[in-house]
């Protein structure tokens, strides 16, 4: 059980939401059921239409405003941490940028600067310092003869400062190259796109962070993004509660998760085999869930009756592994889309469609598949209306 501190406003305001229910959610749908997550980010961006504002507004980014609102206050770091259930301080600081501090320690100065030898224009990366958007941090370009002498010179400098506390967290200077299929594709707009699918906090091209193996950093305490990856990795997002990351390692092509991961535990593994597959995957999964009627389940685990069934009826798209469960597939074709996340013990499903008619005649099929029957619902009322046709035709 985890406690999390309330203000009595936003306590009385959950007191309304139960009422007299002694069990069950807090929040519910019009129709009884669980209110989830895309149903709560369907009600805060109504409301925030209706109030007249004009930018995206999601759930976390109220979450962002309450934690940002706090430390401006004057509420000590901790104290937000806990309040946000954020397990590394850090991620709580993420979320106010480069300025927030740590309570009680001397903030490094911003951007970070350096001396290197002149006419040297590699990327040299701070994993946990930042580079400004669209400053080129000067170093030495790899391969050259003067590289080793200089990074050795500024690692025992840095070292030096970190005895001398002047240096937070895991900053340390590596040589990193951002791949080319990341210049090329993920571009300031892309990044926005893909972000709102799932409200991800972008990392690049906004900044440029490269996440390194422990033994290159001399902070105690030490704690990556992509645990147990041997070599350095560009940091592309955040997922919106600091769960996980995604980013590309250096010199490989593929995107990886790293976190707390479902059935994995704390590690990091391959989310998709290119960059250009990671931001179809993002685009395919904004569609499929904000196309039409929306149907979901929260299921047994995918047997291979369900999936045999999806793959004989649709066509496979681009499947990425990782989060939010070990293995995401998707389905597509006679005008519906099919995600799943499927994990150890359980499957969700979203199903949709951009008209009625082949949403209500590819469910009638769902309906014989193992345990989706009661399964399926919506918080669409047209989606409801139409599953409530499917399960009278299909009795």
């Amino acid at each position: 059980m985890v406690t999390i501190p309330l203000v009595p406003r936003t306590a009385r305001a959950i007191g309304l939401a139960i009422g007299e229910r002694t069990e069950g959610p807090v929040f519910l749908a019009a129709d009884g059921r669980r209110l989830d997550r895309h149903a709560a980010g369907r009600i805060v961006r109504r409301t925030a239409r209706s109030s007249g504002i004009g930018k995206l507004v999601t759930p976390h980014t109220l979450r962002h405003a309450f934690i940002t609102a706090a430390l401006d206050a004057g509420v000590p770091l901790r104290d937000v941490q806990d309040a946000a259930s954020h397990a590394d301080p850090r991620t709580t600081m993420r979320v106010t940028g480069p300025a927030a501090t740590w309570t009680g320690t001397r903030p490094i100065s911003w951007p970070p600067t350096w001396q290197a030898p002149p006419g040297n224009q590699a990327a040299c990366i701070l994993p946990g310092g930042e580079r400004p958007p669209g400053r080129t941090c000067p170093g030495p370009a790899p391969g050259d003869d003067r590289a080793a002498r200089w990074i050795r010179d500024r690692r025992a400098r840095l070292e030096r400062a970190w005895r001398a506390g002047d240096v937070q967290g895991q900053t340390w200077l590596v040589a990193f190259e951002v791949p080319a299929a990341v210049e090329r594709l993920l571009t300031v707009d892309v990044a926005k796109e893909i972000a709102r699918t799932f409200g991800d906090q972008i990392v690049y091209p906004q900044r440029i962070v490269a996440d390194c193996p422990a033994g290159s950093s001399p902070a105690p305490g030490f704690s990556r993004r992509f645990p147990g990856w041997p070599g350095p990795v560009l940091v592309l997002s955040d997922e919106n509660q600091g769960v996980c990351s995604w980013g590309v390692p250096s010199g490989g092509s593929e995107v990886v998760v790293g976190g707390d991961l479902l059935d994995a535990g704390r590690a990091t593994m391959v989310y998709a085999t290119s960059v250009a597959d990671f931001i179809a995957a993002r685009r395919w999964d904004h569609r499929c869930l904000n196309t039409g009627p929306v149907l979901q389940a929260q299921a047994a685990e995918l047997d291979q009756a369900s999936l045999g069934y999806l793959q004989a009826e649709l066509t496979p798209a681009v499947p990425t592994a990782g989060w939010p469960g070990s293995r995401q597939y998707r389905f597509e074709g006679r005008g519906v889309q099919v995600m799943l996340w499927s994990q150890v013990g359980q499957c969700d499903w979203w199903v949709s469609a951009s008209s009625d008619a082949p949403l209500r005649q590819f469910t009638a099929g769902l309906l014989d598949l193992p345990g989706l029957d009661q399964a399926l619902w919506s918080n669409d009322e047209e989606g409801e209306r139409l599953l409530s046709e499917a399960r009278r035709l299909s009795r």
